[in-house]
């Protein structure tokens, strides 16, 4: 059933403008109207209540959560494909980590997916969107929402959250973004929060996840060093991480993946059917693909 309606994302998130319009005209007029001429002179976010494609009622900000305003989910090739493959994957009882939820599009799908069963931990340390994650996840008794960054040591780090059209760029790491002309027109909010790791998460909620959904903009590496116990503990668990191009500064991504396949854990691609299949040059087969990014699975083999 979540497959058949997932496809419907699909459908219209490559479908014409035209199409999408057709699709859902209110909210297509709505949406984009919005972004296009009152958020630039607003330069506030506009809270919506949008529908999933399993027909539930979620939370965005626009012109930020556009994407699953129109289609009812995350729209991009790969994030269909990630959600295909946690449809596939996740069994009754598991536990999810989402580590950079945003507005909690994957953890309520995981969530949906475990029905009453398992357990979903979503992590987001920017303030404003931990509200509307908060938002999201009310009332739903295996949810946990945790408002820190994850990263290499127990600690307190800066943190940079971004306008809202921005805020899947929210970072512990600015600089990555110095060369793009919105971050130097940008108003942004610098302030302090509590990092934890991976490895005190799990220990602090005692959990033994299956799925750990890695989006942190940069943090990847630290996230992959505070979680040397779990790795080496846990081996059947997947990481699944958004791996960006050369093009996007990926240093995080390369460090992080050179350690986890130290720790003996290799890279998938997740394919259309959710099968997955080995990548042993992620960079090679983004410039293949001519793809900026794409999630990739990391598995531990013998």
């Amino acid at each position: 059933m979540l497959l058949a309606q997932l496809q419907k994302v699909e459908e219209i998130a490559t479908s014409s403008k035209v199409s999408r319009l057709l699709a859902h005209p209110y909210r297509y007029l709505k949406a984009i109207g919005y972004r296009q001429f009152l958020y630039p002179f607003l330069k506030k976010g506009w809270r919506v209540q949008a529908q999933t494609f399993w027909q539930e009622p979620f939370w965005v900000d626009l012109p930020a959560g556009t994407d699953i305003y129109l289609t009812g989910g995350k729209a991009d090739e790969s994030e269909i494909r990630l959600a295909r493959y946690l449809i596939k994957t996740l069994k009754p009882y598991d536990t999810f980590i989402d580590v950079g939820s945003h507005f909690g599009y994957f953890s309520r799908l995981a969530l949906q997916i475990l029905k009453n069963t398992g357990s979903v931990v979503a992590v987001e340390p920017s303030k404003k969107t931990f509200a509307l994650l908060q938002k999201n996840l009310a009332g739903y008794s295996r949810a946990i929402a945790v408002h820190c960054l994850i990263g290499a040591e127990n600690s307190q780090k800066t943190f940079y959250e971004f306008p809202v059209n921005y805020s899947e760029y929210n970072t512990a790491f600015p600089e990555q973004f110095a060369e793009h002309g919105w971050y130097k027109k940008a108003a942004i909010d610098k302030y302090t929060l509590d990092c934890k790791t991976l490895d005190s998460l799990v220990a602090e909620h005692n959990l033994k996840p299956q799925i750990i959904k890695i989006d942190t903009e940069g943090s990847e590496h630290e996230v992959i060093l505070g979680a040397q116990k779990l790795l080496t503990g846990n081996k059947t668990v997947a990481l699944v991480m958004e791996y960006l191009s050369k093009a996007r500064h990926n240093q995080a991504h390369v460090q992080a993946t050179a350690i986890l396949k130290n720790l003996g854990y290799l890279p998938f691609v997740i394919n259309p059917d959710s099968t997955l299949t080995s990548c042993p040059d992620v960079e090679q087969h983004l410039e293949k693909t001519k793809r900026e990014s794409d999630n990739i699975v990391y598995r531990y083999q013998n």
